[in-house]
C-alpha cells in the first residue's frame, strides 16, 4: 500500500473538516451565484448576442476561477510544464514569469491521457494561464446535463454533450464543431481514451487491442478512439491549425498503481491529499501535417472511412509515444529525459479574483435595493 492511500484511510481531524465545509459551502454559493449571473445575462441581454456571449464567458471564467481557489485551498499542487522545443518556441511558454502567464495558440484543441475524474481542472487552469479560460470548451457524457443548477450552466457554456452513440452524435457534433470553428478564440478539450484509466477500463480496453489484432503494447494509457477526435480536426481545421498534445503524469503513486485510485475526489477534497505535482508535456501538432489525411468535407462514406483509416494509425502511433514517455516518468521522473519546464503553482494570480464569482448577484441586488428606495422615497 502507498503512502497515499495509507493517508486516505486515517480518519479526517477537525481542521480538515472545517476546511470541506468551508470548500463545500465557497462551491455551492459560487455555483448557485454564477449561475444565477447566467439567468440575469439570458433574461436581460438575450436580444444582444455579442454582449451576451462576453458576459456568459465572464461567469465561465469565474467557474475556472471557483474552482481553482477551492482545490488551492484544499489540496495545493504544483503544475510542471515542459514543452517541446520543436513546435512551440520559448516566446509561447512564459510571457510573464511573476503573473504565470501562457502564449500558446488560443485556437487549438486539446488532447491528453485521462487518469483522474479531475483532469479537466488542470487543463482548464492552463486555459486560465493562457487567457481563454472563457472559450474553454469540454466534450462530456449527455447524462452530465441534467445535473440540477450545473445542467444549466454547463449547456450555457455551450459544452458539447454526447450519447456516445455515433448515429445519434455524428451530424451533432459536426454542427458543434462548425459553430466552434467560427468562435475568434477557442480550445476545444477531448480525450481520445474516453474515460479514464483504472482497474475497470484497462483490461477492457487490453481485451479489445487483443481482438484487433494490433502489433504494440500500451501500459500506461488507453487506446485511443478516434472518431470524435477525428471529426473535430475535419470540420474545425480550416480556422483551427493546432492539435496541443498534452501528456499528464501525476508523482506519488507508483506504476503499477492507478492515478484515480491513489487520488479519490475524498482524498483531494477532504484530506488534502492529493499529488504534490502534475508534470505536463505539451507539443504543437499542425493539423494539415498529420500523414496522409486530407479532412476533406466533400468526401463520401468510403473516403471517409479511408481518410479515419489513415487518421488512426497516427493516433495510435501518438498514444504509443505518449505510454512511452508515462513509462520515462515512471522509472525517471521525467517524461522526456532534457526537457527544461517551469513551475507554475495551482492558484490564482489574486485570491481577491474569487470576488468575481459573486459580483453580478451583488451589482443586481444593490441596484434593486436602490431602486426600491428611490421609488419609496417618490411614492411618499
Amino acid at each position: 500500500m502507498s503512502s497515499v492511500q495509507q493517508q486516505q484511510n486515517r480518519k479526517p481531524t477537525i481542521y480538515q473538516v472545517v476546511r470541506l465545509v468551508f470548500a463545500i459551502l465557497t462551491f455551492a454559493t459560487g455555483c448557485l451565484s454564477i449561475v444565477f449571473s447566467q439567468l440575469l445575462v439570458n433574461v436581460i441581454f438575450g436580444g444582444d448576442e455579442g454582449l451576451r456571449t462576453r458576459l456568459i464567458g465572464f461567469t465561465k471564467r469565474n467557474f475556472v476561477i471557483l474552482i481553482t481557489f477551492i482545490t488551492s485551498l484544499t489540496c495545493p499542487t504544483d503544475l510542471e510544464l515542459s514543452f517541446d522545443s520543436n513546435t512551440i518556441s520559448s516566446s509561447e511558454v512564459v510571457a510573464n514569469a511573476e503573473r504565470s502567464l501562457l502564449k500558446l495558440d488560443t485556437s487549438a484543441i486539446l488532447i491528453a491521457n485521462h487518469q483522474l475524474y479531475t483532469d479537466w481542472v488542470f487543463l482548464w487552469f492552463v486555459s486560465y494561464l493562457n487567457e481563454c479560460a472563457e472559450n474553454f470548451y469540454i466534450i462530456m457524457k449527455k447524462s452530465l446535463e441534467r445535473i440540477p443548477v450545473l445542467g444549466y450552466g454547463m449547456k450555457n457554456y455551450d459544452f458539447i454533450f454526447l450519447n456516445r452513440k455515433w448515429d445519434l452524435d455524428k451530424s451533432y457534433m459536426i454542427q458543434r464543431f462548425a459553430h466552434l470553428s467560427s468562435v475568434k478564440k477557442h480550445w476545444l478539450l477531448i480525450f481520445p481514451e474516453g474515460t479514464n484509466l483504472s482497474p475497470n477500463t484497462k483490461p477492457r480496453s487490453d481485451d479489445f487491442m487483443t481482438r484487433q489484432q494490433l502489433d504494440f503494447k500500451l501500459d500506461h494509457v488507453l487506446l485511443p478512439r478516434v472518431k470524435g477526435l477525428y471529426l473535430a480536426c475535419k470540420h474545425m481545421h480550416k480556422k483551427t491549425n493546432l492539435i496541443l498534445d498534452f501528456t499528464m503524469a501525476y508523482s506519488d503513486h507508483l506504476a503499477t498503481e492507478y492515478a484515480q485510485d491513489s487520488f479519490t475526489l475524498r482524498s483531494i477534497y477532504l484530506l488534502g491529499k492529493g499529488p504534490r505535482s502534475l508534470r505536463m508535456f505539451v507539443r504543437a501538432i499542425d493539423i494539415r501535417s498529420i500523414e496522409g489525411c486530407t479532412f476533406n468535407e466533400d468526401a463520401n462514406d468510403d473516403e471517409e472511412e479511408e481518410d479515419m483509416r489513415k487518421f488512426e494509425l497516427w493516433l495510435n502511433k501518438l498514444w504509443v509515444q505518449k505510454d512511452k514517455m508515462m513509462d520515462n516518468y515512471y522509472k525517471t521522473g521525467s517524461l522526456v529525459e532534457g526537457a527544461k519546464s517551469t513551475k507554475i503553482p495551482l492558484k490564482l494570480r489574486s485570491r481577491f479574483e474569487i470576488m468575481n464569482v459573486y459580483v453580478i448577484p451583488i451589482v443586481f441586488f444593490v441596484l434593486t435595493w436602490l431602486a426600491c428606495r428611490l421609488i419609496t422615497t417618490l411614492l411618499r
